[in-house]
């Protein structure tokens, strides 16, 4: 329910041995750590609990004060918020931010929340149990009218699944990602997390004429990557991307690693 133009491009899961030799893998003992479930929102208060200040009982002050439900892309949104009981399920940071609505009776909450929670379970099928577990709660952006503590009411940010291969000396090193772009502010920046939900990586995208570049600084990592971004569909916002670094080549794309291997079988074949 989501387009994720993906213009801060980034890498997988890092670590790096202490020795001469190195290597990746998707337990990353020195990335930056998940946000603990009990910490997903701020300030540290359940999900449910909807702010207070008089000024979000106003529907009009509520949507300028909340940059995902200002934003352009979302005017069919703003047009249902003030329904009855209206409220979106989205999952916490740093999760995908795909989304669901719904307004009216009690029994349309659990219906949504049933679609919402099989659809967040198939994009990360092939994750690790705890970031499924993390990702398909109940967690609401908006809760009967009123906006709650999620953070993308700060940040309009936008992750999507991906995945990147990482090739040395003939070997190849698969890594399942979530790619986090803040495209939709118009901004260069970006951040990566490997399947365990640990910040491994920041980005910062470039325009230049009608290419894209992309820099990607990684933990372990003392080169930095450049890549070129080629979109693949700008509709959808899915890219592909090819770059060097720290002596590996590397392949990334927004598309889960299912996907990716029935799209580019070309980059996985041996």
């Amino acid at each position: 329910m989501f387009k994720s133009f993906f213009i801060s491009i980034a890498l997988s899961i890092l670590f790096f041995s202490k020795s001469h030799g190195q290597f990746i893998t998707n337990d990353c003992s020195i990335c930056t750590k998940p946000i603990a479930p009990g910490l997903i929102t701020i300030p540290k208060i359940n999900n449910k609990e909807a702010l207070n200040s008089e000024i979000y009982k106003n529907h009009e002050n509520a949507i300028k004060s909340s940059k995902w439900l200002s934003h352009e892309s979302k005017s069919v949104v703003r047009n249902n918020f003030g329904k009855l009981n209206f409220s979106i399920l989205m999952a916490p940071k740093p999760c995908p931010t795909n989304y669901r609505w719904y307004w009216g009776s009690k029994k349309y909450e659990e219906e949504s929340y049933t679609k919402f929670k099989k659809n967040i379970e198939e994009k990360l099928s092939d994750y690790p149990y705890k970031t499924i577990n993390m990702c398909n709660k109940k967690n609401y952006l908006i809760l009967n009218n009123e906006l709650t503590n999620h953070l993308n009411h700060l940040e309009n940010l936008t992750r999507t699944t991906g995945t990147m291969v990482w090739e040395k000396d003939a070997k190849k090193i698969i890594l399942k990602i979530i790619v986090e772009s803040n495209y939709l502010n118009k901004k260069p920046e970006g951040t990566i997390y490997n399947q365990n939900l640990e910040k491994i990586c920041d980005t910062y995208t470039e325009k230049q004429e009608s290419i894209r570049r992309v820099r990607v600084n990684c933990v372990g990592l003392s080169d930095e990557i450049k890549a070129i971004v080629n979109v693949t569909d700008f509709k959808t916002g899915k890219f592909k991307a090819f770059g060097k670094g720290g002596g590996y080549k590397i392949f990334l794309t927004n598309l889960g690693l299912k996907e990716a291997k029935i799209k580019y079988p070309e980059v996985f074949n041996n």
